[in-house]
């Protein structure tokens, strides 16, 4: 089987390319008779191997190139990795999928993220959102989505069809953990129980919240720390500002030694040190916008406890799979020192929420969901 995804693909840094590389690594692990072509961003790095063929084709509203590279490839699939920020919502893509389909290629869609008009946050989006959405539906063979509720179901209810609708859920890489204080020294960390904020530094991922919550965590954890791993993700001058605000907000309540920022993107190869570090990870985002997440999957993957806010992105999966007791709203600080306190002092609690986040890492595997991905494939074929 070759397979064709359109997507962001590494070295560049974006999460849909990091989540196109471990589903493409997993169907070439699983499965020797696959091969993948990733047309990719343009101003990224061209490669090939023997099974994998990376070509930069595309730029926002330009596939000019994406089509012409197609006509010499021989796709029995062709998958699209669809973000917003990648493929702007305009006429010009949707008939982009339409000259696709025109060539009889199996076209299958995985939306990311799912905007509503209430939701529609995003910048540049100047169309009826929903009425594109099915404009998408109604052109693809297939539009994945990794969640029922906050996605799937607003699909329905916009009008796309339900035979059209796949339920694949986010993968999990799975990485084996060192000891935690041999990781924190390694990081030139203290000794104390670490509670690690990882990823984007922005007012939507609401690291704010948790500094604020700290004070009331050092009464009842005297050695608490934060650590806040991750920068703006392009140097986005409100993130910037932001960052600004959250160091002088730790200045103000005198936490400032308690609280330590990377000030730098943690890298792929440092994650399993970094989670090793780490008592507690806390996700309290603060985001309307309906998708999966890729950072609450690299949580998961660790094995360590997780804290999270309760909004369509996490609260889904968070509440079936593993527990509704570790969920709070994103803005009430004395839920999150609660909640965090209890699971840094009470063994039994946070010893059960991680047999839970273990036993869904695994069902959510990348090999699972490259084996998800395989059977629908087939179908198309």
């Amino acid at each position: 089987m070759n397979i064709c995804y359109i997507s962001t693909f590494p070295p560049e840094m974006c999460g849909i390319g990091t989540y196109t590389n471990y589903l493409t690594n997993a169907l070439l692990d699983i499965d020797d008779g696959i091969s993948v072509t990733v047309l990719a961003r343009k101003g990224g790095e061209q490669r090939k191997s023997e099974r994998l063929t990376v070509i930069p084709s595309f730029s926002a509203g330009d596939y000019t190139d994406v089509l012409i590279n197609l006509r010499h490839l021989r796709a029995d699939i062709i998958h699209i990795q669809h973000e917003f920020g990648l493929f702007p919502a305009e006429k010009n893509f949707l008939k982009f999928l339409k000259e696709i389909k025109a060539n009889k290629y199996p076209l299958i869609l995985t939306l990311h993220t799912v905007y509503t008009t209430h939701t529609r946050n995003l910048p540049g989006i100047d169309v009826d959102i929903e009425e594109y959405n099915c404009k998408i539906g109604d052109i693809v063979d297939c539009e994945i989505v990794h969640l029922d509720r906050p996605l799937r179901r607003v699909l329905l209810r916009m009008g796309i069809a339900k035979e059209k609708l796949e339920i694949i859920p986010h993968g999990t890489k799975l990485f084996a953990l060192i000891d935690s204080y041999q990781a924190k020294e390694r990081l030139g960390l203290p000794a104390g129980k670490l509670i690690l904020s990882f990823g984007f530094i922005s007012k939507g991922k609401n690291q704010l919240s948790l500094i604020e919550a700290l004070p009331l965590i050092l009464k009842n954890v005297s050695d608490a720390y934060l650590f806040i791993a991750g920068y703006s993700r392009v140097m986005d001058p409100d993130d910037l500002s932001y960052i600004k605000l959250c160091k002088e907000k730790a200045r103000e309540l005198n936490i400032e030694d308690r609280v330590i920022f990377s000030d730098d993107f943690i890298a792929e190869k440092d994650l399993p040190l970094v989670f090793s570090a780490a008592d507690c990870c806390c996700y309290l985002y603060n985001e309307e916008n309906r998708s999966g997440s890729g950072a609450i999957h690299i949580a998961l993957g660790s094995g360590r406890p997780i804290i999270a806010s309760r909004i369509p992105k996490f609260e889904e999966e968070l509440m079936k799979n593993v527990s509704d007791e570790i969920l709070c709203l994103p803005n009430n600080i004395e839920a999150i020192a609660e909640i965090t306190v209890r699971i840094l002092n009470d063994k039994k609690f946070t010893n059960a929420i991680v047999r839970s986040i273990r036993k869904y890492a695994i069902d959510t595997s990348w090999e699972e969901i490259a084996k998800k991905h395989l059977i629908l494939y087939q179908r198309f074929l």
